[in-house]
């Protein structure tokens, strides 16, 4: 049973904390919200517990930091953090408490928390546990009359236009089933890592699908939680045994425990079935012993560090664990999720109220997808380095057994876990925005980044792109109580009544914004080091000056601010790979004291002495040189066009909608635009080859089939390996895929090396018939002649083929460079090949080329036909250093005849059948036969066969 549309502006799919913040931010900005729900109940599951300093920060610019302080833990509740085997009768590797969120925001000296450093803001991190922070939501947005919530309804369809979108929900089953419409202006969905909309708007995510395996218990006991408290006090344990790597942390309410063991990747399902079936006997040897409790909720599940290839489709964003997912690392998940709503709900209501321009929403991606893809990295790293991965260690089960070296040990890491609190605070107060669209970027003439996030430190700045840092002012507790509604303009030392053009240009476009002035003292010029800034309702800097601009200059600021102008390049932005200094530190000291350890049990040496020995190569090992990991990770599903047997392509080729790919360090992932087909394909398709090709698989182990075809593509990077520093998602690209890869798929995996970026004159169907037949031109003089910009003018060059795809190319650099060129064609070919630039047009079926050119330096030879070899030698010139190269295998018996005796021919036959170099394109290039047949696709592309520059 159907009911009549209702209309609304935003609707959120899911009522998860990050769909909660989201309904409340567009509340705040006055946008008429309907929440989607499919539970009907609160999760009882506490995945998230840690809010960072920076969340609290937003949940304060709405007004709902009291809110969020009361679902947290007690305000005078220290934090323990403890490494042991055992939480109730192990020994402890690391010990410390860390502060209660009230000593921070009463500022009491000496205040530690996770990625805290005192003076950084206003707001406290907390300890607030997912079941208690979404009932909290849910209670301050009931009532809203800006928002509505169906809590027990779940999206079966979505349909999209110019003006919106509408969503069709269903509620029950059976005879109970209700069916209705939502017409919306956008939609946002919060809807979990299996995202049922990104699944119906068939968009993918990339990186390492099974990191780990994992199953969450959650537990209630008194008992427990007296004993923890009489040891210990609460907090979070971590446990590291010969069976497990696990995590026990206590959750708001008394006696309740959630608990996450991790298993390694390859772990089997009857291991997982075996935690899942017997919870408590897991229970029982993370506590030491047997304590009684009570098991509510067990769930397995694997571990990603996934990121998705968009972020919006049309009218509809992604935001939270529908558009990333990681391992648990300091609750970075969650509170990345809630950056991406304030960082998307301003720019939606600036759009609904007139003054957001055609691109602002296109930002949303711009800005949010690097950051969530670099903290995937860092949590990813975090969660390798420190065991996360399931795999224990056999030497931290020794250390943590003698209860003499972990005493020992403790005062060693207790002081280096109070420096390591706060070393990711980069990832929640210093990432930034290089290449937004929406922020004026400032000239750099010295190439650095604003900020080098790749250090371990975060030092506040004022640069445009970043948060606006936290300061405290002479009349309220920080300056970030000023943004939030509508833009802010600040002056520093000037008066409120200066950059009149700009304020102009903002009250032009009815954008609501205010200005504050401030005389100049220490502490707020020390961060804010120009006179005037403008800051976004999301805190963040999008312009800063110590000049008045013009009125000129004052309509380019808001044009570009408010969204009108198109994301661009602006430069790569490439951070080192995350570090994992502080998960190696701990290692070191674990790796070195175990092998100190056994020095005393199996050598004759005495405590002492063991453990000096341990801990100088403790010393070695932090300086020692590692080789770097090489991480591999994949697509998600996606159609490809793949061929499981040889033959006729109609017999042969298939869609495989659950097709994946993997990419390392060195690759870019590529959503192809268009492809072209080369000859190789279809001799490939018809199983030439095939001996080499099984080979090749029985060396990797793998099966011949399916194979993927194609070599050509055009599109954009969605993701880059860590190795990679000349592209950045979002770049458009043309590129040659390897022998092992191929282009017939929604994404395509090609090395670095093998791309470039696309010229803006020409589109995606043109730029894919380019890279096979111009890289084999290229190669095949460049590489393997020797010619280049300075030494070909006055050489005269013979090509074969001149109108074919490898020929055409050719053509066109040898003329650019100097060349003299001559070429041998069709009659019907002659006038393209003039058009090209050629200087003689040989019909090669009325003419004989050897009687109308001769004393050439170079024979290029795209065709191979009979007798060619032996006839173009004939045209070079009589001296060393002439060459002949052809793209076909050359029949090598006429090598023997021309010897390189002085007075005779010096020929170079290149044979690029043998010619494997990566960077060339490997095997790919080798295998082209004829080029002849692809050109007709990329003239037909092309128009009149030139080729074309930006």
């Amino acid at each position: 049973m159907s009911s009549p549309v209702e209309e609304t502006e935003v609707v959120v799919v899911g009522g998860g904390p990050v769909g909660l913040t989201t309904a409340a931010s567009l509340n705040y900005h006055g946008i008429k919200t309907i929440v989607v729900e499919k539970k009907t109940a609160i999760s009882v599951l506490a995945k998230a517990q840690f809010l960072s300093g920076r969340s609290i920060e937003h949940y304060r610019q709405i007004g709902l930091e009291k809110l969020v302080q009361n679902a947290a833990w007690a305000r005078d509740q220290q934090v323990t953090i403890r490494i042991c085997n055992q939480v109730l009768n192990g020994n402890s590797l690391v010990l410390n408490k860390i502060s209660s969120w009230g000593d921070i925001v009463d500022k009491k000296p000496g205040c530690k928390f996770l990625f805290y450093k005192e003076g950084m803001s206003a707001s406290a991190p907390l300890m607030c546990p997912q079941t208690s922070l979404e009932p909290a939501l849910r209670e301050h947005l009931d009532g809203k009359e800006n928002v509505s919530m169906l809590w027990g309804w779940e999206v079966a369809n979505l349909e999209q236009d110019a003006n919106g979108a509408t969503l069709t929900i269903v509620s029950g089953e059976g005879e109970d089933r209700r069916e209705k419409q939502i017409r919306a202006k956008f939609v946002v969905a919060c809807d979990g890592g299996r995202s049922p909309l990104r699944r119906l708007l068939n968009v993918h995510t990339y990186g390492d699908f099974v990191f780990a395996r994992a199953v969450s218990i959650m537990i209630r006991s008194n008992e427990v939680f007296d004993r923890i408290q009489q040891i210990t006090g609460p907090g979070l344990f971590i446990v590291i045994n010969q069976q497990f790597f696990a995590v026990l942390v206590n959750v708001k309410v008394k006696g309740e425990f959630a608990t996450h063991i991790v298993l390694p990747r390859g772990t089997t399902d009857e291991k997982v079935n075996d935690i899942v079936s017997n919870p408590s006997r897991y229970i029982n040897m993370i506590l030491g012993e047997r304590v009684a409790h009570t098991i509510s909720v067990v769930s397995a599940y694997s571990m990603h560090g996934l990121v998705t290839t968009e972020f919006g489709v049309g009218r509809c964003f992604f935001a939270g664990d529908s558009a990333h997912q990681w391992v648990p690392a300091g609750g970075l998940g969650l509170n990345t999720g809630i950056g991406d709503v304030f960082n998307l709900t301003w720019k939606i209501a600036a759009v609904l109220k007139g003054y957001g321009g055609p691109q602002l929403l296109k930002s949303y991606e711009v800005e949010r997808k690097p950051v969530c893809d670099l903290t995937r990295r860092y949590a990813m790293a975090l969660a390798r380095t420190a065991g996360g991965g399931g795999n224990s260690s056999v030497l931290t089960g020794i250390i943590l057994s003698s209860p003499i070296i972990t005493s020992i040990l403790r005062k060693f890491l207790n002081p280096a876990l109070d420096s390591r609190l706060a070393a990711g605070q980069k990832y929640v107060f210093g990432l930034e925005y290089p290449n937004s669209n929406v922020v004026v970027h400032e000239h750099n003439p010295n190439g650095k980044q604003y900020l080098s996030i790749t250090t371990e430190k975060y030092v506040p700045t004022s640069f445009p792109g970043q948060r606006a840092p936290h300061v405290a002012l002479p009349d309220q507790e920080t300056i970030l109580d000023l943004f939030g509604n509508g833009f802010v303009l600040l002056v520093i030392g000037g008066q409120k009544t200066d950059c009149v053009q700009l304020r102009h240009e903002l009250e032009k476009r009815n954008v609501p914004f205010s200005t504050h002035a401030f005389s100049k003292f220490t502490e707020l010029v020390a961060l804010y080091d120009r006179k005037y800034f403008l800051v976004r309702p999301d805190g963040v800097i999008c312009w800063r000056s110590d000049i008045q601009p013009s009125a000129h200059e004052a309509r380019r600021i808001v044009s570009i601010v408010l969204g009108d102008c198109p994301p661009q390049r602006l430069s790569p932005f490439h951070p080192q790979k995350p570090s994992s200094q502080s998960a190696s530190f701990v290692l070191d000291i674990i790796l070195a004291s175990g092998i100190g350890s056994l020095l005393h049990k199996y050598a004759s040496l005495d405590f002492k002495a063991s453990l000096g020995v341990g801990l100088g190569l403790f010393w070695f090992l932090r300086r020692r040189k590692t080789t770097p990991q090489i991480t591999e990770e994949s697509t998600g599903r996606h159609k490809a066009a793949v061929i499981n047997a040889f033959g006729n392509a109609e017999d042969v080729f298939q869609v495989d909608s659950r097709f994946t790919q993997k990419f390392r360090e060195d690759d870019i992932l590529i959503r192809v635009r268009a492809v072209s087909v080369n000859p190789i394909d279809v001799k490939i398709r018809r199983g030439y080859i095939a001996s080499l090709l099984n080979r090749v698989a029985r060396l990797k182990g793998t099966s011949m089939f399916p194979i993927l075809l194609g070599r050509d593509c055009s599109g954009e990077v969605i993701a880059v390996g860590d190795n990679v520093t000349k592209f950045v998602s979002g770049d458009e690209v043309y590129a040659l895929s390897g022998f092992s890869g191929g282009t017939y798929a929604q994404f395509a995996v090609v090395s670095a090396e093998s791309a470039a970026l696309k010229p803006k004159t020409i589109d995606h169907r043109e730029a894919a018939s380019i890279p096979f037949v111009a890289a084999t031109a290229y190669s095949a003089l460049v590489e393997n002649v020797g010619l280049s910009r300075t030494n070909t003018r006055g050489k005269k060059v013979l090509v074969h083929g001149g109108t074919g795809g490898v020929g055409s190319f050719a053509v066109q650099l040898l003329k650019a460079w100097g060349a003299t060129v001559a070429v041998t064609c069709s009659a019907e070919n002659a006038s393209l090949a003039r058009s090209l630039g050629a200087d003689k047009v040989i019909d090669y079926k009325t003419s004989d080329f050897t009687r109308e050119i001769q004393y050439y330096d170079v024979v290029l030879d795209t065709i191979g036909r009979s007798g060619y070899e032996r006839r173009s030698l004939k045209v070079l010139k009589m001296y060393d250093g002439a060459s002949y190269v052809t793209i076909v295998t050359p029949k090598v018996t006429f090598l023997s005849k021309f010897p390189t005796n002085s007075g005779c021919y010096c020929v170079l036959v290149v044979l690029l059948l043998q010619d494997h170099h990566e960077q060339d394109f490997g095997w790919a290039r080798v295998l082209l036969l004829d080029c002849q047949s692809q050109w007709k696709d990329s003239r037909s592309c092309l128009g009149d066969g030139r080729q074309r520059r930006d």
